[in-house]
């Protein structure tokens, strides 16, 4: 497996205001619906909530893997909406070369099939370009379970035949993952990820049409 890991998001600006997903995705209404739904929950894995059913916590971790559900999905709407495109899996998340997407989708196998991920809190201080001289402290969840041995039940790895990542490929992955999640939550970075996947899809979108 080829991984590029000058692709993986670099941090160093969080959301003030949830974006969008790249213009060029609203070719394929289906397609731009679920890159906003996707963005939209990711950037509410951090809300607090009140519910006599559900605590918060648990209310965080259903907004993550429902994100990350959203997100995976995209690329099978993408093979429904063109199924005569001959270059439709080359984008697919595990043909990019960026360990961020391979990671996403690790990580919604793990959340949908084997347990929950276990979140934390990250702090950090925060100010608006508009004004520079107001800071906000602020804190935002992080996954902090992200352990090799978790993920090491997984058919990628556990099928020797299927497996596409080596331990070493999987420890590293958490790594950049937990280092840049630390920066503004992994709302943030899932955000960030959803964004940069809508800039691949937007661009093949640009040359195709949904057949009538």
């Amino acid at each position: 497996m080829n991984l590029n890991y000058e692709l993986f998001p670099n941090m160093d600006e969080g959301y003030m205001i949830i974006p969008k997903p790249d213009e060029r995705t609203q070719l394929d209404i289906d397609i731009y619906t679920r890159f906003c739904s996707a963005i939209y929950l990711a950037s509410h894995i951090g809300t607090d909530e009140s519910n006599h059913i559900i605590s918060n916590n648990n209310i965080k971790t259903a907004y993550l893997r429902a994100a990350l559900a959203e997100f995976i999905t995209i690329e099978e709407l993408l093979k429904v909406n063109y199924p005569n495109n001959a270059d439709i899996e080359c984008y697919s998340l595990i043909k990019n070369e960026n360990p961020v997407f391979h990671f996403l989708k690790i990580l919604r196998n793990y959340n949908i099939h084997l347990s929950n991920s276990s979140l934390g809190v990250t702090n950090f201080r925060a100010y608006s370009p508009r004004k520079p001289e107001m800071i906000f402290e602020l804190n935002s969840p992080i996954i902090d379970n992200l352990h090799v041995e978790e993920f090491k039940k997984l058919k990628v790895y556990k099928d020797k035949k299927r497996r596409l990542y080596s331990e070493q490929d999987i420890l590293k992955m958490i790594s950049y993952f937990e280092k840049e999640q630390s920066s503004f939550g992994v709302c943030d970075l899932i955000i960030r990820s959803i964004i940069d996947y809508s800039v691949i899809v937007g661009s093949f979108l640009k040359n195709n049409r949904i057949p009538l």
